[in-house]
C-alpha cells in the first residue's frame, strides 16, 4: 500500500534526521582522532564533556542500526527530560564548538520527542513499592528529575510549587521560542502517569512549614530555584524593571512595552531572552554589559541569534544611577576597562567617563539569590549561606536540597545532575533507615 502524504513526510524527515546526526558523528570521531579538546560542558545529564560524548554517540549508533527504542532507555538513564535539554542544551564556545554541542542536541531531541510521544512505554515507577514518602519542593529540572528517579526507585512522590503551572523556570522564564510550553506540560504530564502527585500553588512558609514536611514525610528535597533578584545596588533602581517579572508578564501576553528603546542590564541568558522578547513585542532592545562580549556567560550562540535579530549590545558599560525624566528613565553608566586585556572576569575594573542615556524602559537581569527565610536557623550560618554537608546535597536530618537553590544560578543540565544524584542519595538515606 502506498504511504501517505504524512507518512513519507515524517518518515522522510526521520531518515534526514539520522543522516544529518551521523553527519556530525563522523565529525566527533575526526575530533577525537585528531586531539581536539572536548566539550567543556553539555546537556546529556551533565555528565563530564567526554563521557557526554561518548554516551551521545553510542545512543546514535543505536538508532543507527534501527534500535531508537534501546536508545531512549539509554538516555532516560542519566536524563529523564531530553525533550527540553534538546531544546535548550549550550552552544559554542560554551560546549567546545557548535558542532559537537548540536550533535548532543540533536540526539536528545530527537530521543525526547519519541519518548514524549510513547512515554507509558518508556517511563514507569518501579513494581516494587517501599513505603517511604518524599516531597520535592519545586518542580523545576531539578525537582522533575529527583521526582523521577525517586518514583522509579519505587518510593511515593509529591511535588509542592507555588505557582499554578509545574515546570518552574522552565514554565515562567523562558521564551517560547525557545522552549514550547507545551512540552513542559507533556512532561509534566507523562510523570503524573507514573505516580508522582503535582499540588500547586501551595507556598512554602506560608501555605505549610519545612519543619511539618520533614516530620510527616520520609525525606524532603528542597529545589526552589533562586526567584529572588539580585539588586543592582545603584540609586534610583527602583525605575529600573524585573527581568523575571517581565518574562513572566510577557508569558502571559500581559508584559507592557513601549515602542523605543529599552535597556537590558546584564550579560547572561536571562537578558538574551529578554532582549529577543523584547524585539519580538515591538521594542528596541540594547543589553548593557560590563565586560567585553567575549566574557559573556550566555553562549556564543545565542548572542549571534540575538545579533541575527537586531538586538544592540554596549559593553564595559556600569550603569551608576537611574532616575526619571518625564515618561523616560535615564540611566546614568561609567566605562569601564580591566585592569589588564586578559584580566579574568573577577579582576577589579578601573572607571572611565561617564556617559548618560535616555531609555523607554530599564530592566535588569544581573542574577538571582536564594531566599533562605523559612529555613530554620540550623540550616544557615551567619552570612547566609547553606550548611550542606561534604556530600553537597544533605542539609541535616532528612532535608535534602540541590539544583539553582544549592548552587546558585546554572544550566539546566546541571540541576538535572543535581536532581539524579540528589535522588541516589535520598534513596540510599531511606535504604539506610529500614
Amino acid at each position: 500500500m502506498e504511504r501517505s502524504w504524512m507518512e513519507r513526510s515524517w518518515l522522510d524527515e526521520e531518515r534526514l534526521t539520522i543522516e544529518r546526526l551521523a553527519t556530525v558523528l563522523d565529525r566527533q570521531e575526526t575530533a577525537r582522532t585528531t586531539g581536539r579538546s572536548p566539550a567543556t560542558e553539555v546537556a546529556l545529564g551533565s555528565l563530564s564533556s567526554a563521557l557526554a560524548l561518548e554516551e551521545a554517540t553510542a545512543c546514535l549508533e543505536l538508532i543507527r542500526a534501527g534500535d531508537w527504542e534501546e536508545a531512549a532507555r539509554y538516555l532516560l538513564a542519566y536524563n529523564p527530560l531530553p525533550a527540553i535539554t534538546g531544546r535548550l542544551a549550550p552552544y559554542g564556545e560554551q560546549t567546545g564548538g557548535s558542532d559537537r554541542s548540536a550533535f548532543i542536541a540533536a540526539i536528545e531531541r530527537y530521543l525526547g520527542d519519541r519518548i514524549l510521544a510513547q512515554a507509558d512505554r518508556f517511563l514507569s515507577a518501579s513494581a516494587e513499592v517501599t513505603g517511604k514518602s518524599i516531597v520535592v519542593i519545586g518542580s523545576g529540572p531539578a525537582g522533575l528529575t529527583a521526582a523521577f528517579y525517586l518514583r522509579r526507585a519505587g518510593h511515593h512522590v509529591t511535588v509542592l510549587d507555588r505557582l499554578p503551572e509545574a515546570g518552574g523556570m522552565l514554565m515562567y522564564s523562558i521564551p517560547d521560542f525557545r522552549l514550547p510550553k507545551e512540552i513542559v506540560r507533556r512532561q509534566v504530564g507523562a510523570l503524573e502517569k507514573i505516580g508522582i502527585t503535582f499540588e500547586l500553588g501551595v507556598e512554602l512558609g506560608k501555605d505549610v512549614s519545612i519543619e511539618k514536611l520533614m516530620t510527616s514525610h520520609g525525606a524532603v528535597f528542597l529545589a526552589i530555584g533562586v526567584w529572588k533578584e539580585r539588586t543592582l545596588g545603584i540609586e534610583g533602581e527602583e525605575h529600573v524593571a524585573s527581568g523575571l517579572g517581565f518574562l513572566n508578564a510577557a508569558r502571559f501576553g500581559a508584559a507592557q512595552v513601549p515602542a523605543g528603546r529599552v535597556a537590558v542590564i546584564g550579560g547572561g541568558s536571562v537578558a538574551l531572552d529578554i532582549a529577543r522578547t523584547l524585539r519580538r513585542l515591538g521594542a528596541e532592545p540594547i543589553v548593557l554589559y560590563r565586560r567585553t562580549e567575549g566574557e559573556m556567560p550566555a553562549g556564543r550562540d545565542e548572542i549571534e541569534k540575538a545579533k541575527e535579530e537586531s538586538v544592540g549590545f554596549q559593553f564595559l558599560t556600569l550603569p551608576v544611577r537611574a532616575s526619571p525624566q518625564g515618561q523616560q528613565v535615564l540611566l546614568e553608566c561609567v566605562h569601564v576597562e580591566p585592569e589588564t586585556t586578559e584580566a579574568p572576569a573577577s579582576a577589579p575594573a578601573k572607571a572611565g567617563r561617564r556617559f548618560t542615556s535616555a531609555y523607554d524602559m530599564v530592566i535588569k537581569a544581573v542574577g538571582g539569590v536564594r531566599d533562605v527565610s523559612f529555613l530554620p536557623p540550623s540550616f544557615v550560618d551567619e552570612s547566609g549561606q547553606l550548611k550542606a554537608e561534604a556530600d553537597g546535597y544533605h542539609l541535616g536530618r532528612n532535608l535534602f536540597v540541590g539544583g539553582d537553590f544549592l548552587s546558585g544560578p546554572s544550566t539546566v543540565a546541571a540541576a538535572i545532575q543535581a536532581g539524579r544524584e540528589a535522588a541516589s542519595q535520598i534513596d540510599r538515606y531511606l535504604g539506610a533507615r529500614g
